[in-house]
Parts: structure tokens; C-alpha cells; sequence
């Protein structure tokens, strides 16, 4: 069982906008945040999950090989971890117009925030707090990922005392 890292997403804008309507494309039927709207695992790593019944080690070796090479992991596991920052989805999901919050597996998920970035042409920050290895921080993102931010703090206690009230 992971700790779990929760996580506050909001606009970091200027802006009356919702994000509740700026992210409305990547929830999912209950219209919770759905990283696999975002950034979709790769139909082939999921096919490897579930596939028991590989011919031979060396087959298997082979498949493994070239799903490296294509998505830069032979696991839905590494290939979320590596491309989502968490595990994974979203999870225990509160939402309201200035920001939504939600749980991660073990961290925060600075690759989806990224992602949303670059899809929705918005700015983005993202609160999160994982005492179970205390630590938290903020991530800023923006459209032009060169630009993004990411302050992490550990322990939890070095944080400035503004982020700690926010988080707390």
C-alpha cells in the first residue's frame, strides 16, 4: 500500500476562468480528473501486463526490447511513473471552481500537470503534501515547459510557513 500524497490543483492566472471548465475534456464520466484522458497508457504496455501466456523467455526478452525502445518502458507501471510522476490515477477527489484536489500514489503528478500545460495553453500550480516521507512543495507550470518551477521541501517543517498554512 503506497503513502499517499495529496495534491491541490489550481489556474495561476489572472483569470475568472474555472478550472473546473478548463480541464472539463479530461475528466472522467463521474468528472473527475482523469490522467488517462491526458496522457493515455500506451494500449501495447497494458496488453504486456495482462499477457501471462508469452511464448518463451526469449520472446518475451524480444517484446520487451521493443516497447522500450518505442515507449521508453516495458511496464504500465514505469511508463506511468515515468511519464505521469505517480503510479497511479488521481484518487479521493474533491473539486471546486478555484482548484481541485485530489490523491496521488507516493508523489506528486508533475507530468500530468506538464502535459496540461502544453494541451490547454494555461498556467498551472500544484500544492502537494506526502507526510509519510515528509516532504511537500509547489510546482508551477507553464505552455512553454523551459519555464517550469518545482520547489520541494523535506522535511516538511523547511517550507516557507505560507505554504505550510496552505497545505496544513
Amino acid at each position: 500500500m503506497p503513502n499517499y500524497c495529496s495534491n491541490t490543483l489550481m489556474l495561476n492566472e489572472d483569470t475568472n476562468d474555472s478550472i473546473l471548465d478548463v480541464l472539463k475534456d479530461y475528466t472522467d464520466k463521474k468528472g473527475n480528473l482523469s490522467f488517462q484522458k491526458i496522457r493515455p497508457i500506451p494500449t501495447a504496455l497494458k496488453k504486456m501486463d495482462k499477457d501471462d501466456n508469452l511464448d518463451s523467455p526469449a520472446f518475451r526478452l524480444e517484446l520487451r526490447q521493443k516497447l522500450i525502445r518505442k515507449y521508453g518502458a516495458d511496464s504500465v507501471w514505469d511508463w506511468c511513473v515515468e511519464n505521469w510522476g505517480t503510479k497511479s490515477d488521481a484518487d479521493v477527489y474533491h473539486a471546486a471552481p478555484d482548484g481541485i484536489g485530489f490523491t496521488t500514489a507516493w508523489s506528486p503528478p508533475i507530468g500530468i500537470v506538464k502535459t496540461l500545460s502544453m494541451l490547454t495553453g494555461r498556467e498551472f500550480r500544484l500544492t502537494y503534501i506526502e507526510e509519510g516521507m515528509d516532504f511537500c512543495g509547489e510546482y508551477f507550470s507553464y505552455p512553454n515547459w523551459l519555464e517550469n518551477h518545482d520547489h520541494e521541501h523535506s522535511p516538511i517543517s523547511s517550507a516557507p510557513k505560507k505554504l505550510q498554512k496552505e497545505l496544513c
